[in-house]
């Protein structure tokens, strides 16, 4: 669904770097929505330089959602009863090279849930922003996710794939993990769901 809601212009007041691990700047806008301005390049984030797909560095999807759970801490958002909901990846973010940059943007809105999206477009450019990405922090979750495989799931006929395969495969279709990504062992694989 396209947000119809604009990104402003306004000169943001500074914050201090630890917000995100990177240099961050933070303003309010007369009605209330918190934003948050930095850069993003490959060349500066190695969570981004170890992630390529088809040859071009990619922003990964995970990256995101830290990037989100952060500025929700940042902001008093989140707690032991909160968790990121209805999470849409809308855009990819891609560099086809290390130096390229972009300016990201997140906004929050003060209404409950907070709705946070994630916005870019090339560093010095005056083009409109790309919305790249939403969730909404919302409360009252379950402590484990329904879906998640139980040890019922993995039976007797299950195979194990070792790790460094499973990355070769992927690979093999250019998705390419570097060492920041390479966190499995092993993956066992049965008729009904997988677990790592």
């Amino acid at each position: 669904q396209e947000n119809t809601r604009s990104v402003p212009s306004r000169t943001p007041a500074p914050m201090p770097p630890a917000a995100c691990g990177m240099t961050v700047s933070c303003s309010d806008s007369p009605d209330q929505v918190r934003h948050l301005r930095f850069e993003l390049s490959p060349g500066d984030e190695d969570w981004i330089r170890e992630h390529k797909v088809a040859g071009q560095y990619v922003v990964p999807a995970a990256g995101i959602i830290v990037l989100f759970a952060r500025v929700g801490q940042v902001l008093g958002l989140t707690g032991v009863d909160t968790a990121l909901a209805d999470i849409s990846f809308e855009r990819p973010i891609a560099f086809a090279s290390e130096t390229e940059a972009v300016e990201a943007h997140v906004s929050v809105w003060p209404e409950s849930p907070h709705e946070v999206t994630l916005w870019t477009r090339p560093k010095g450019s005056a083009v409109d922003w790309t919305r790249n990405a939403a969730a909404l922090f919302a409360g009252n979750f379950p402590d484990s996710p329904a879906g998640q495989a139980s040890p019922e799931d993995i039976d007797a006929s299950a195979r194990r794939i070792p790790a460094e395969r499973l990355y070769e495969q992927f690979e093999e279709h250019h998705l390419v993990y570097g060492a920041g990504y390479r966190g499995l062992d092993d993956v066992v694989v049965g008729p009904l769901a997988a677990t790592a």
